[in-house]
């Protein structure tokens, strides 16, 4: 739907497809021709998250288990095409062995913590998704922990869960069961001492 506004401002519809639903994008058309800039895509936002058989995440700030395979994909996925960014809370970035996680940008919501060296800290989703998108940020991933993952999670912004579940059950002392009752399976597949499982919102 476009319509004509003064100083040949137009507003235009745009569809599932480019833009979340409901957001209205103001552009100037350069002649009465009508040409317009195309939108473009908004920035998705995924969780990413291991879990063993029982849904446990983590032990004493860290992850209870040493799975190469899943490290190497947990990389290559939150890195994308090189725009990405990562969002995690205040232990998740502590529990890092060499902060922060490179060619991503580093986001870290935290009501306590100062700046840190390689990171930015955000008082708030909201801020976390404002900075992102400000960023022009391609996708930004939610990479724990599960008060990082719930938070995100009520906002009702999550495009996609990219879950590995970890064979066997592990000591634990946090859970984490994701949300995905508006979700369904997009691919599985096998890795060394677990499976990868690619939800998205059912349209």
């Amino acid at each position: 739907m476009v319509k004509s506004l003064n100083l040949c401002e137009k507003l235009i519809w745009v569809s599932r497809q480019n833009v979340r639903p409901g957001v209205w994008m103001a552009v100037n058309s350069p002649s009465d021709s009508g040409l317009i800039e195309q939108a473009k895509p908004a920035m998705k936002i995924s969780i990413i998250v291991a879990t063993d058989q029982e849904n446990g995440i983590g032990k004493d700030g860290g992850l209870p288990w040493r799975n190469k395979a899943d490290l190497g994909h947990f990389s290559l996925t939150t890195k994308g095409n090189g725009n990405n960014a990562v969002v995690m809370g205040r232990t998740t970035w502590q529990s890092l062995p060499n902060p922060p996680l490179a060619d991503r940008t580093n986001l870290v919501l935290s009501t306590t913590m100062q700046e840190g060296k390689g990171c930015r800290v955000v008082r708030s989703v909201e801020e976390a998704i404002a900075v992102a998108e400000g960023l022009s940020v391609e996708e930004l991933w939610v990479i724990g922990g599960r008060k990082t993952y719930e938070a995100f999670e009520a906002t009702e912004r999550v495009d996609k869960y990219v879950v590995t579940k970890i064979d066997g059950v592990h000591d634990c002392d946090v859970w984490y069961r994701p949300d995905m009752q508006d979700f369904w399976m997009q691919s599985w597949h096998k890795i060394e001492g677990g499976d990868v499982i690619e939800w998205v919102r059912a349209e």
